[in-house]
């Protein structure tokens, strides 16, 4: 496949969806910058990595987790992280056009490496492929891209609550009753990733 030019959203949201295994990853001109993209499903494992960032971080501003406490969520604000030459846009599952009553989360990284990064949170498909154009137009990589059932953002954009740190579980469709999702008397939050 030769290189892939996407220009709107609405064209990102187009090629989220892979017509064959070969089109898993490409190369691609996004508004005429080089972007390497990625539309390989996550596993549990990789978002368990990113629960730091979506459990505590401020949104979109540029934070590093602080000492090796990501697990437990410590990070501060920094400074913007210097963007990189060719960034690299991994598309999860859910990121359609036809997703309604949900929250895209996005998750940007740029030099700095895998403990600095910037989260956002958004509420339609396309002002979600925006924001994924935004970030590698600017030379960061979009490192994590899901979706969560809508009513949970209260519960973790910001997360209030400390004691009842939610459970976070990759899934491939939502729960029918999300309201009452719980492991072990905490709430459970259900990714499509």
């Amino acid at each position: 496949m030769g290189e892939v030019k996407i220009n709107t959203a609405f064209e990102l949201l187009d090629r989220s969806w892979p017509i064959s295994p070969h089109d898993l990853d490409f190369h691609a001109s996004i508004c005429g910058h080089s972007v390497y993209v990625v539309l390989v499903p996550f596993t549990q494992e990789d978002l368990d990595q990113y629960v730091w960032c979506l459990a505590n971080n401020p949104l979109e501003k540029w934070v590093e987790v602080i000492g090796d406490s990501a697990m437990k969520g410590c990070c501060r604000e920094v400074e913007t992280a210097p963007p990189l030459s060719i960034p690299q846009l991994h598309i999860g599952d859910g990121v359609d056009l036809w997703s309604r009553g949900r929250a895209f989360v996005v998750i940007a990284e740029g030099q700095g490496g895998a403990l600095r990064r910037k989260l956002f949170v958004k509420y339609t498909a396309c002002s979600a492929a925006a924001t994924m154009i935004h970030q590698v137009m600017n030379g960061y990589s979009v490192v994590f891209s899901g979706v969560v059932f809508k009513h949970a953002g209260p519960k973790i954009f910001p997360f209030e609550d400390r004691k009842r740190d939610p459970v976070w579980r990759k899934v491939s469709k939502f729960s029918a009753n999300q309201e009452d999702l719980e492991e072990g008397g905490r709430p459970v939050i259900e990714v499509i990733c």
